[in-house]
């Protein structure tokens, strides 16, 4: 990533020293409590640290990346090892096309075979009656 120019790194120092003096007045700590009970993927408490990160980032000073979309990273399991199943192949050019239509004789079979089934089930139902 790039580093944060100098003009923009001043405006996030600033933002971070208005949210600290801001931290100390009673209407603005409710404001944060009332939004860490909501169900926000992101506070301003995280973006203060994401600012925070930015701008010791620009300063060089090295440290652990705790951001909130890592939180959720790091709070899967990843003890499993991961199987590389590849590139998917290419499904062939006909993959998407309709089916094509079915052959006459084979409907004449069909319907010859289904006629012979209800004979049986007939002659099966003749030789069974129980009157």
């Amino acid at each position: 990533m790039k580093a944060i120019p100098e003009v923009e790194t001043t405006r996030a120092l600033h933002i971070i020293f208005r949210h600290q003096c801001a931290c100390e007045e009673p209407s603005y700590q409710r404001f944060l409590r009332r939004e860490s009970k909501k169900n926000v993927y992101l506070t301003s408490e995280s973006k203060i640290d994401s600012l925070k990160q930015m701008v010791r980032r620009d300063y060089a000073v090295r440290g652990t990346v705790d951001h909130p979309r890592l939180w959720t990273l790091r709070s899967r399991d990843d003890s499993a090892l991961q199987k590389n199943l590849g590139t998917p192949p290419v499904p062939r050019s006909d993959s998407q096309d309709q089916l094509p239509p079915r052959p006459l004789a084979e409907a004449a079979e069909d319907e010859a075979s289904a006629l012979r089934l209800n004979q049986l089930v007939d002659e099966l139902d003749l030789a069974f009656r129980t009157t």
